[in-house]
């Protein structure tokens, strides 16, 4: 819905509620910025209603992969990502654009069976989130959200808001409000970055706000693209994920070394640049309490052993621990499961370097680290992992050498 108007004022207004605000997050380091919880501390407590249903999860994904590589939008499709979501633990399955008809969400795609689908997903315990478009929700936000919850989805992938205005932002807050009601989630996509609204309403479990992933379905190529998409990846660490939850999906399995002339446009089976440890990383260092796994069940099947460790990565965590790094260098972190665990990771540039990873974060005791990280033909090959597992004590140094647009994860268990 493109604007063509604009009034002399801001917004309209009572004067009642809490007008916005603006905040500095300092710290005497780059790498503090990821501890901070400012924007959520200074935003409203969550609204007087259950939100104990809400289950935060991963999410098999159908559109950046053209729906499992060219298969198609279609019945058999989706129950494809639904048996392979269902057998590898992955809790939703999103429903992209194709399933209704081209901006009327009141009327399904002809081959694709929404209510079936629904009801496959539901009996093997796979939830659906539904995708549409904002302009489709507008004016009709408490229709639609118990118009589809009674069909029995789980929630929504909201789109193409592209705007900040007051009518946008009152429609987000209104949305999640319905949506709150009636147990369903919210993925806002096409949306700015988060401003602390998942606080009051928890059943918002992520943002897009991001350059993500999904500029590679047109990726050109060339030098000068490679380094921006590498540098947005590491600098959105510390400036976009510090004001929240952050939709880049991540998780592609082919994985295109810097400089080697990767190019995308539309292709039916799109990859990434950078290795595939970088890819990996992503799933603990980018916070999303629904985190969508963007390759298809094909290429996964292809990787179980990458796609394994990246599936039984956590959503949600106890603690944030940030580690050495710079917004032009690398961005790396610790983060704490629930279990006692934790999770390392890390990216880097287009320039190659090698990380050493102080592992002071871990509690006292011997721990047990399984490693995925860049091979030393990553360089030229970007598929080229190496998985290694070794003990370590809190306090030993791990050196980590990162290919060009390289990086690492590791999982340490007591």
């Amino acid at each position: 819905v493109v604007v063509d108007e604009h009034a002399d004022y801001l917004v309209e207004t009572e004067g009642t509620r809490t007008f916005p605000w603006r905040a500095f997050v300092l710290g005497d380091a780059p790498k503090d910025l990821c501890e901070s919880d400012l924007v959520q501390a200074l935003s409203v407590p969550r609204a007087n209603l259950d939100f104990s249903w809400v289950k935060p999860g991963k999410v098999a994904w159908d559109w950046w992969n053209c729906f499992d590589n060219g298969a198609g939008c279609k019945t058999a499709t989706y129950k494809r990502f639904i048996d392979f979501a269902a057998k590898t633990g992955v809790e939703y399955v999103i429903m992209d654009e194709g399933w209704s008809e081209s901006l009327n969400i009141w009327k399904f795609h002809p081959e694709v069976d929404v209510p079936q689908i629904i009801d496959y997903a539901n009996g093997k315990g796979v939830g659906i989130i539904l995708w549409m478009a904002w302009a489709q929700v507008y004016g009709e936000e408490e229709k639609v959200a118990s118009h589809f919850a009674k069909l029995g989805a789980k929630g929504f992938k909201v789109d193409f808001m592209d705007r900040g205005d007051a009518e946008v932002a009152n429609f987000l807050e209104k949305f999640a409000a319905a949506c709150a009601k009636h147990h369903m989630l919210i993925d806002y996509h096409g949306a700015y970055r988060p401003v602390g609204l998942q606080r009051t309403y928890p059943n918002i479990l992520n943002f897009e706000g991001i350059h993500g992933l999904e500029q590679m379905k047109w990726f050109a190529g060339g030098a000068d693209q490679e380094r921006a998409m590498m540098f947005n990846d590491v600098a959105a660490f510390y400036l976009r994920l510090t004001a929240g939850p952050m939709d880049y999906t991540p998780g592609a399995m082919l994985n295109h070394a810097v400089g080697t002339g990767h190019k995308d446009q539309g292709s039916n089976t799109p990859g990434s640049v950078g290795t595939r440890a970088r890819q990996m990383a992503m799933m603990a260092l980018y916070e999303a309490p629904l985190q969508m796994l963007c390759d298809s069940p094909t290429n996964y099947e292809r990787n179980r052993e990458c796609f394994d460790f990246m599936a039984k990565v956590p959503v949600v965590w106890q603690r944030t621990v940030g580690l050495a790094g710079c917004p032009d260098t690398v961005a790396a972190v610790a983060r704490q499961a629930k279990d006692g665990s934790w999770y390392a990771a890390a990216l880097t540039t287009v320039e190659g370097r090698d990380y050493q990873l102080d592992t002071q974060f871990l509690g006292e005791g011997a721990w047990q680290a399984e490693i995925f990280r860049d091979a030393p033909e990553a360089a030229k090959e970007g598929t080229k992992y190496l998985h290694e597992r070794k003990t370590v004590t809190a306090g030993e140094k791990l050196l980590l050498p990162l290919a060009p647009g390289g990086g690492f994860i590791i999982r340490f268990t007591k």
